[in-house]
């Protein structure tokens, strides 16, 4: 027996409608909420960063200059980059309430679907998108303008840093010919640290452009930091200050003679041919003609005077 079948029914145009309605309403909430959720982060971001632009602008230039800044005073430079942040959190602001508010005008016109509002709605979103690309043509220029400023501080610091130039590895003895003899002693006869360290009269120096070795403390104290790294550097600078304090002092008491002997005999000999002067011997300051007086006054062992 024959039984038609009867074919679906068709559906009609008023269906076909809302279905479509429905779909383009569920990807409009999906983009909306989209662009409600990025506003609200860039919102949030603009402020954190406007009311940080102070502490931004100075991390930026001090990345950029590897922390050469001198004290707290504020470069144009850094100046310029503050100006840049303030303007970029402000528009950056505006460009995300923006697109904030077009979100939430998609969310309205998904939920509620009536003509009229749709107009309204729609007609807003174009003058909201309008003005969010003026917006963003204006964030893009200061973006560029801070690029400029940072790429500025980037070639003035590289050209006004100080740049190292290593000579040939050259004999200590020639370059340091004052301390020939203590040098001769602890660079000849030590090769390794722990042995060079053993004597007081000797310190270790490492260098990356010449071979490390060990070196009179007179030598290590004149050797150039910080292309040379001398382990007993501190002590020989405590020393320094100490006997220039010594000596300071003892001249001030014993002006009168000191001017008379320091000022006339730059030899030990000539020094020690004048009854009244004494040659005194230091290697934390240069050795020197002094009275009688200042010599008895300044401390032993820093200072070694032959009379």
């Amino acid at each position: 027996v024959y039984v038609p079948v009867q074919a679906p029914a068709q559906p009609t145009p008023k269906e076909l409608k809302e279905k479509t309605v429905a779909a383009t309403a569920k990807k409009l909430k999906c983009t909306s909420f989209c662009l409600m959720a990025l506003g609200a982060i860039g919102v949030v971001s603009a402020l954190f960063h406007g009311f940080g632009a102070r502490e931004g602008a100075e991390k930026i230039y001090l990345h950029e200059t590897h922390g050469a800044k001198v004290g707290d005073t504020v470069s144009r430079e850094e100046f310029a980059l503050y100006d840049s942040i303030k303007a970029l959190s402000f528009f950056g602001f505006i460009f995300s309430a923006l697109m904030f508010g077009i979100g939430k005008c998609g969310m309205k016109l998904a939920w509620r679907q009536k003509t009229q509002m749709a107009r309204r709605l729609t007609c807003k979103s174009r003058i909201a998108t309008v003005v969010l690309v003026i917006v963003g043509l204006v964030l893009t220029h200061y973006a560029h303008e801070m690029h400029k400023t940072v790429s500025h501080i980037k070639k003035e610091h590289k050209t006004n840093a100080p740049t190292t130039t290593y000579a040939e590895p050259v004999s200590m003895n020639d370059a340091y010919p004052f301390y020939k003899d203590d040098e001769d002693m602890c660079n000849s006869e030590y090769s390794d640290q722990e042995t060079c360290d053993a004597n007081d009269a000797c310190s270790w120096c490492e260098c990356a452009a010449v071979p490390s070795a060990c070196h009179s403390l007179d030598t290590a104290s004149a050797l150039p930091a910080p292309t040379f790294i001398c382990d007993k550097a501190a002590k020989i600078q405590k020393e320094k200050e100490e006997a220039e304090r010594a000596l300071a002092a003892a001249r001030k008491i014993y002006k009168d003679d000191e001017e008379m002997c320091n000022d006339q005999y730059s030899d030990e000999d000539s020094c020690d041919a004048n009854n009244a002067c004494s040659w005194c011997a230091c290697s934390a300051v240069p050795s020197a003609c002094h009275s009688l007086d200042t010599a008895s006054a300044l401390p032993a062992p820093t200072f070694i005077c032959d009379k």
